[in-house]
């Protein structure tokens, strides 16, 4: 899967080869081979091993980004970190002003030419003045929360396994994502062409280790039929799926954005 949706990719040594435009008194642009050395650096200091990545720009080398599929290099936090799903981290700037430079991580990422990015959490930072010293930290401040996303996920996927639910409720809970789509209140949660697909799924569930009258089997058959769908929609899609099952499952995420309040 890639980690860019996007048309002009290039590796490091391309990327380093692109000139920056001059420096002003109030536009000061990193260059972007610096902001994936700071990225690097950022992410090594913290644990992070990088076993993909991707990078791309666009509008005449203008625009960039890049993604990353991260491995925890830590004993004490092999726990933490399942080896059936990845963390991603993603980051993007401009040298037109047009972006910001952001960063952003999670389980699940999306970073393309169209200046979406979508991930769990992100936070960015205006090519101004002092703008090399600042991208440092706010790489540090979001990289230290990415240990709460992943306890946030097991904690989630292990209270889906232990919630039973009746085939009338997962019907339900289908529809409600549905109609929750059509009226617009979620970010277009759930297509209606995959509501009876995924009812079938969950009741012929071609995954052994998914089987069973709970919320896992249910969420496992959203996800494997919103594959395929639009991939700009599919994280929202899928947080959107998260936020109704939590309720049901009375699943209480920990604040990432607390974390990171008493983190500075």
């Amino acid at each position: 899967m890639s980690l860019i949706i996007a048309k002009n990719k290039l590796n490091r040594n391309q990327l380093a080869e692109l000139p920056a435009p001059e420096i002003t008194n109030t536009h000061r642009p990193v260059k972007f081979s610096q902001l994936v050395d700071k990225t690097y650096r950022a992410l090594n200091k913290q644990g992070y091993k990088i076993k993909r990545e991707e990078f791309a720009t666009a509008r005449d080398n203008h625009l960039f980004f890049g993604g990353f599929a991260l491995e925890n290099t830590l004993q004490n936090r092999a726990d933490v970190f399942k080896s059936d799903r990845d963390v991603f981290f993603g980051i993007r700037s401009s040298y037109n002003k047009s972006l910001a430079v952001t960063a952003c991580m999670g389980n699940s990422l999306m970073v393309c030419e169209n200046l979406e990015i979508s991930s769990d959490i992100v936070l960015s930072r205006k090519n101004t003045k002092n703008s090399e010293i600042d991208i440092s930290p706010m790489l540090n401040t979001i990289i230290s929360g990415i240990v709460t996303s992943q306890i946030n996920t097991n904690n989630r996927f292990e209270a889906y396994q232990n919630t039973e639910i009746s085939s009338n409720q997962a019907n339900d809970l289908i529809m409600d994502l549905a109609e929750a789509s059509e009226k617009k209140t979620t970010s277009n949660a759930f297509p209606a062409r995959a509501v009876i697909p995924t009812i079938k799924e969950f009741h012929n569930q071609r995954h052994d280790e998914f089987k069973g009258n709970h919320l896992w089997n249910l969420y496992n058959s959203v996800t494997e039929n919103l594959k395929g769908s639009d991939l700009h929609k599919l994280p929202a899609r899928t947080m959107a799926a998260q936020s109704a099952f939590d309720s049901v499952a009375n699943f209480q995420a920990i604040s990432v954005e607390d974390e990171i309040a008493l983190a500075n």
